[in-house]
């Protein structure tokens, strides 16, 4: 199994650079950006300026809305950061899931399993979009590890593949054809507005988890070898983890569900002790062993950074 990394996402534009240089101090292994209209940053203009701010991290599309993109176009881009960040690039696909933001850019919003054929496309043809989008001047090269890095000659190499989504067909995807399954944890809510989530339950995951390890096991591979991605929600360390979930929950418009937040691997809460071993028990349960985070909780999951790389198994 893979040993712990962690990730968060940026969303603060006023010092995307200052933010940046604190991450990688912090521990963090790769900076985020997702690909979202009404969010003010965009991915790869934001990501060159973390690439040129830090010296470590990787940068990472977490995840790219395949759906809006002409393929070329979407390669270019992504040759393009690698070359900018020295072959720091992850590479984060997803399918899309909001209509408004498909309407905000006038991009007419296809039914999922159309969007889903858009993603596959792009993954089966990566590394020739890639060679294309490079040109004479080439690009990345390999560092004899699998990771890309700039290399001023030959055709771009494929970074590292992250795909995410929920879906059994994008899961089998990820399992067949990229290296990280970005495990969401959302699942939209039956007969309510288009993106409205609810956090999935344990025994969901556990469910998740049994078809992942078959569909991997399906396609000639171990569950251990796929890095898997969790983006934690919610990350705050507490003595009063009770009363933190309950107002998790009302935040959540699931006020209800209380006690079952306390058992998502979503929601990481309590004190340092209570979130390293109920994340440890997600690394054993789920595989989750690439721990990401939104801006919000991003200092409260540095503080578990030290503890956690001590308790890796996979570090000892």
């Amino acid at each position: 199994m893979h040993p712990f990394r962690f990730g968060t996402n940026i969303r603060d534009a006023a010092d995307v650079a200052g933010f940046a240089r604190w991450a990688e101090d912090a521990g963090y292994d790769s900076l985020l950006l997702p690909d979202h209209l009404g969010v003010r940053l965009s991915p790869f203009a934001t990501l060159a300026a973390v690439a040129a701010a830090t010296e470590r991290v990787r940068v990472g599309t977490c995840v790219i809305n395949v759906p809006f993109w002409n393929p070329a176009l979407l390669a270019r881009e992504v040759a393009t950061l690698d070359v900018l960040s020295g072959g720091r690039v992850e590479l984060g696909l997803g399918a899309g899931h909001m209509k408004s933001e498909f309407d905000m850019a006038g991009i007419p919003w296809q039914p999922f399993d159309e969007r889903c054929a858009r993603v596959e496309s792009f993954v089966g043809n990566l590394d020739r979009l890639l060679a294309e989008a490079g040109g004479e001047d080439g690009a990345a090269g390999d560092d004899g590890a699998g990771d890309s890095r700039a290399t001023g000659g030959g055709a771009p190499r494929r970074p590292p593949v992250l795909i995410g989504s929920s879906s059994d067909r994008l899961i089998r995807l990820a399992v067949r054809s990229a290296e990280i399954l970005g495990h969401t944890g959302l699942r939209q809510v039956r007969g309510a507005k288009l993106g409205t989530f609810r956090v999935m339950s344990d025994d969901e995951y556990d469910e998740r988890t049994g078809f992942v390890r078959a569909e991997a096991e399906a396609a000639g591979r171990s569950f251990g070898d796929i890095e898997h991605a969790v983006l934690l929600q919610h990350v705050e360390v507490t003595d009063d983890r009770t009363g933190t979930l309950r107002r998790l929950a009302e935040q959540f418009g699931d006020a209800g569900r209380a006690a079952e937040f306390g058992r998502t691997p979503l929601i990481a809460v309590g004190t340092v002790t209570q979130i390293v071993d109920q994340l440890l028990a997600s690394r054993e349960r789920h595989g989750f062993t690439y721990l990401t985070t939104h801006n919000p909780s991003a200092k409260e999951l540095a503080r578990l950074i030290p503890v956690l790389q001590d308790a890796d198994p996979a570090r000892a």
